[in-house]
């Protein structure tokens, strides 16, 4: 969700990755390098080893938003973007944020009360065409 709100505000991907490596490397430029624990948390021996193999990139964080949206959607964008996905917003919290309060409707919202898994084996490298 996170992609796409970032994509809604500058109007084109904001990780407009190459490769698999390549969009490990634009997402750390912008939401930093991350912990060791972090890295732990994704349980990919693949992302781990692309990081750990990485060269120090040039953090740019979110300046390439700044005069295209309000600081309330930076704030809820960079918490949609957290890296270790155990410390992201939730989409209930999400819902509350400032940025999207006015639209948040307890009563139309429903909610799945099981884990949804996608099966895509992030141990895997792919091209950009894959």
């Amino acid at each position: 969700m996170g992609c796409i709100l970032g994509e809604l505000i500058i109007g084109k991907p904001i990780f407009p990755g190459t490769s698999t490596l390549n969009q490990l490397e634009r997402v750390i430029r912008v939401v930093g390098m991350p912990s060791q624990q972090d890295i732990e948390s994704i349980n990919s021996n693949l992302a781990k080893t692309l990081l750990d193999s990485m060269k120090k990139s040039q953090y740019i964080g979110f300046r390439e938003f700044n005069g295209k949206c309000s600081k309330e959607a930076i704030d809820l964008l960079k918490q949609m973007l957290t890296f270790n996905p155990n410390k992201r917003i939730t989409v209930i919290e999400a819902l509350k944020h400032p940025y999207i309060k006015e639209f948040h409707n307890p009563d139309d919202e429903p909610s799945c009360n099981k884990t949804i898994k996608i099966d895509i084996n992030d141990n895997v490298k792919f091209s950009i065409k894959e």
